[in-house]
């Protein structure tokens, strides 16, 4: 500043001698010949990108200015701020952008019109940031349906930059295909090996910034079950199947009984898909929370259960039923989550003691088996709530099944019992109790005892009376007894105001007492009985 008020201050000076030596003697005033650039700068409020003013530097011997931009500015547009002499002129124009990719010329012209040219060389800085900033496998680059190891979805990487790890999690056999990554890196820098070669286990990219700085990164590939993998050797497992798969297609949440979550498996449904094989691998499937192979209509059936299923600890729901299975692998007490288990119209002839460490179990269907007794430890299921057992072999049922104090409704309908154990009063919660087509000859005076008992069906038995304590039932909506060997019912059954149904068809009753028809007319119960069967 203080050369240009020099200058200013000289030019003035000799432009007033001039002046007074042309009043007085009529002599041309000389014209400056000063042509310096005295500054050069690029403003932040000029110029897009810059955070900050940069001023460049002068070397008025060698005529160059030269300045050095911020990291990744872009110097192809622009627009310096110049002072030069006074009344002298800069071409370029400050008023010009300009592509300072290569060498500028500016060329500074004084008022005498000699001019002199500055070489204007900018260039960027180097960066030193040398990072993998993004680490991906891609399913449009890698996998193509036609081989079952090919990766199915899109993979990101986790990139550790304080501990300069890659951390990638792959399906099981993936890396087999031949792997290409989509890498990204930081602007300037290259990484070695290529992004464009197979991945390998145990490589190590290393990036080297523009101004040569480098960081390693070491790769760690953590497997994860291939599922779709999976889900094809079970359908080519089953030749015969009817699922509508397309095994080429990578997006298994189209085929029909799949549910993901998060590219994990979590529900498969195959009803009546003729399955015959439920292969070993479906134990890595451990995200599984619902598990279906019904064949109840189905001409083929599965004849075993894989011991894998217990790696399943995930399953919430587990239906089996309308198989040929005949027995049940220890390892489904590992499954400690299942609250519903269905494994009716099999051939199932003993339980596992393994059952009882089901403790979440809810609803447990084991009807139209081959059970002839329940292992003690189903006292363990203490969360059951509905229990049935119908169309087995039983012929008495445990002292501890009375631990099942949620349970509010037991089927045990089509059996050989022909009494119960006094531990069924604790069922406290018990709603309905089915134990249709056994071999009683006396109503379980236990029954009784069950103040929130509803349901109450006893058809084809060969009771022959059943007590008048029955009446003090008030809670009792539905009493069936259908097919047995009554002849006479108590009248103190006409107490059961909140009786819906009675059903006494089929048995050797000469008559129905007043007080018991009387439900029919005053309460509106339903009472089925044959034709002949009149009030007294």
């Amino acid at each position: 500043m203080k050369r240009q008020l020099l200058n200013l201050l000289v030019a003035t000076v000799i432009v007033f001698s001039c002046s007074k030596d042309d009043s007085s003697s009529g002599e041309e005033i000389p014209k400056s010949n000063l042509k310096e650039i005295e500054s050069f700068e690029f403003l932040a409020s000029d110029n897009e990108g810059l955070d900050t003013d940069v001023v460049a530097s002068i070397d008025e011997s060698e005529k160059l200015i030269t300045a050095t931009m911020p990291v990744g500015t872009d110097i192809s547009n622009l627009k310096p701020s110049i002072q030069s002499s006074p009344l002298s002129k800069v071409t370029p124009s400050d008023q010009t952008r300009i592509d300072f990719t290569q060498a500028v010329e500016y060329a500074v012209t004084a008022e005498d019109e000699t001019s002199i040219i500055y070489n204007v060389n900018i260039e960027v800085a180097k960066s030193s940031e040398a990072k993998v900033t993004s680490f991906n496998l891609l399913t449009s680059i890698n996998s193509d349906g036609t081989d079952s190891n090919q990766i199915y979805y899109d993979i990101e990487a986790n990139i550790d930059e304080t501990n300069k790890t890659i951390k990638l999690t792959i399906p099981e056999g993936s890396i087999d295909s031949g792997l290409i990554p989509s890498i990204e890196f930081s602007v300037g820098a290259t990484i070695t090996p290529s992004p464009e070669d197979v991945l390998v286990e145990g490589v190590n990219y290393t990036v080297t910034a523009e101004n040569g700085d480098t960081n390693t990164y070491s790769l760690l590939i953590e497997y994860t079950p291939n599922e779709r993998k999976i889900l094809i050797d079970l359908y080519q497992a089953n030749l015969e199947n009817l699922l509508n798969w397309d095994i080429t297609s990578l997006n298994i949440a189209e085929w029909e009984g799949i549910t993901l979550y998060d590219q994990r498996v979590t529900q498969i449904d195959l009803t009546n898909k003729n399955i015959e094989n439920l292969i070993p691998q479906i134990g890595k499937l451990t995200q599984l929370t619902d598990l279906v192979v019904q064949n109840t209509d189905s001409a083929l059936k599965m004849n075993s259960i894989p011991e894998e299923i217990g790696n399943l600890t995930n399953l919430r729901s587990l239906f089996l039923n309308g198989n040929n299975i005949n027995s049940i692998p220890a390892s489904i007490g590992n499954l400690t989550q299942l609250d519903r288990l269905a494994l009716n119209s099999n051939r199932i002839a003993w339980l596992p003691e393994e059952l009882g460490n089901l403790t979440n179990l809810k609803w447990l269907i084991l009807s139209d088996n081959n059970i002839q007794f329940l292992p003690i430890s189903v006292g363990n299921l203490t969360s059951l709530t509905e229990l049935f057992l119908n169309n087995n072999q039983l012929q008495e049922i445990p002292e501890e099944l009375g631990n099942l104090k949620e349970i509010k409704v037991l089927r045990l309908r089509t059996n050989k019992l022909i009494s119960l154990n006094n531990s069924v009063i604790d069922m406290t919660q018990i709603e309905t109790v089915d134990l249709a087509y056994n071999d009683f000859q006396q109503f379980p005076s236990q029954l009784i005892e069950m103040d929130n008992l509803k349901n109450i069906l006893f058809d084809g038995n060969d009771l022959q009376t059943v007590p008048a304590t029955l009446g003090d039932m008030n809670n009792l909506e539905t009493a069936s007894f259908y097919r047995n060997k009554l002849f006479l019912i108590p009248e103190e059954l006409g107490n059961l105001t909140n009786l819906k149904t009675l059903n006494i068809q089929r048995n050797f009753l000469f008559g129905i007492p007043q007080p018991v028809c009387d439900l029919e007319t005053n309460y509106g119960t339903q009472i089925i009985k044959d034709n002949r069967t009149d009030c007294y």
